[in-house]
């Protein structure tokens, strides 16, 4: 019996081995694995990134916003920035949030005007230290041709009809100094508006206006207000209108410590990935340090086009509810009891880890989408 068994084992490994061996090299998965990026060679310069473009289509000049972490004494206090794509240097701003001991640049906000990036396109990009940027600060004091307005149409929690005139709450805002701003300089100027609605509602308008006169709004719809006399669910129906432009959120159940926003521009949204040189970032602390040259299997990230494709509208309020043997919105499993081998926890998310280790424009929008879930959740107020 042991003889036979063992004569079995071998005829079955070698009907394995030749169906190895005949196999087309095709059927094995692609693995997905960082690009190269250009490394600091010159006086000054910092960190290299691709500005991507992975449409069929050119994309047309745009601002682009990005976060950067940065190494200590990589940008010293006074120094500004300058972003070089296929070696032509174009505007750049930014806008310090946190800096070392010694105030070099921690991490900041950038904005760079990025030109028109031609179809399926890399575009290597280096940023390094420069002068302070000339010019005048873009002011939100004067904002023409600017016209946004929200209506919340109410049939519970709330009666009626609330009109928002951004236009105007910002000029008040301004008037009462009660604007926060996000980013200021001479390509741009961020500013934030809150305004209360009732019960445990506010809107918050986040007001971007660009040197090259295009205007960009992100609405948070937040119900979130604690410790008041009033709160709870909301219904109710949003209507934007912004530039001869109209969206509607549909009839919407909004419980209370959950929002949701959505972003408006008159330039349109940008469509360019920037991809990040994830080594650098390792070395500044601001992520765990993976091993890059890992990769990931591609079979992930067609997965993940798939479910962005198939199931409903990932950008509409709340994200999109769908069923895929459990319940999920964006990604994130709609259950407490269901845990381990899971891609949306952890101290670095699945979805986030893929993105980090790859830079792929899929796992890019898979992650974000995840984030817009993430408010979603009103324990994560």
């Amino acid at each position: 019996m042991t003889i036979n068994c063992m004569r079995k084992k071998f005829e079955l490994m070698f009907v394995l081995g030749l169906f190895l061996i005949s196999v087309p090299v095709t059927v094995f998965a692609k693995v997905v694995t960082l690009p190269t990026f250009p490394q600091p060679a010159g006086l000054g310069q910092i960190v290299g990134a691709n500005f991507q473009n992975p449409t069929s289509a050119a994309l047309s000049a745009h601002a682009v916003m990005i976060g950067m972490p940065m190494l200590q004494g990589d940008l010293p206090s006074g120094s500004g920035l300058s972003a070089s794509i296929n070696g032509t240097a174009y505007p750049t701003q930014i806008d310090v949030k946190t800096r070392y001991a010694d105030g070099s640049t921690r991490f900041g906000v950038v904005t760079v005007m990025a030109p028109t990036l031609s179809a399926n396109s890399a575009n290597p990009t280096m940023f390094a230290r420069a002068s302070l940027p000339s010019g005048a600060t873009v002011s939100l004091a004067s904002m023409p041709n600017y016209s946004f307005t929200v209506d919340l149409a109410f049939t519970s929690g709330l009666s009626g009809t609330y009109h928002f005139d951004a236009a105007t709450l910002l000029a008040t805002a301004l008037a009462q100094g009660k604007v926060s701003y996000w980013r200021q300089g001479p390509i741009v100027t961020e500013g934030r508006v809150d305004v209360p609605v009732g019960s445990s509602m506010h809107l918050i308008f986040d007001i971007a206006k660009y040197v090259d006169g295009s205007y960009s709004t992100d609405v948070q719809f937040a119900n979130d207000y604690a410790m008041t006399a009033q709160g709870g669910t909301l219904a109710y129906t949003a209507t934007v209108n912004y530039n001869g432009n109209k969206y509607s959120s549909g009839p919407l159940t909004h419980f209370q410590y959950q929002g949701w926003h959505h972003v408006f521009s008159t330039n349109g949204i940008s469509g360019v990935n920037v991809q990040h040189d994830i080594a650098y970032i390792e070395r500044t602390g601001a992520i765990l340090n993976y091993d890059l040259s890992r990769g990931l299997n591609e079979r992930y990230l067609n997965d993940q086009a798939s479910a962005m494709s198939s199931y409903g509208d990932w950008s509409a309020p709340f994200g999109a509810k769908y069923d895929a043997g459990y319940t999920f919105t964006n990604g994130i499993t709609m259950g407490m009891g269901i845990t381990g081998g899971r891609d949306d926890i952890g101290p670095t998310t699945g979805y986030n880890a893929a993105w980090l280790m790859t830079q792929d424009p899929i796992a890019a929008k898979f992650a974000m989408y995840q984030a817009d879930a993430a408010a979603i959740v009103p324990w994560h107020y």
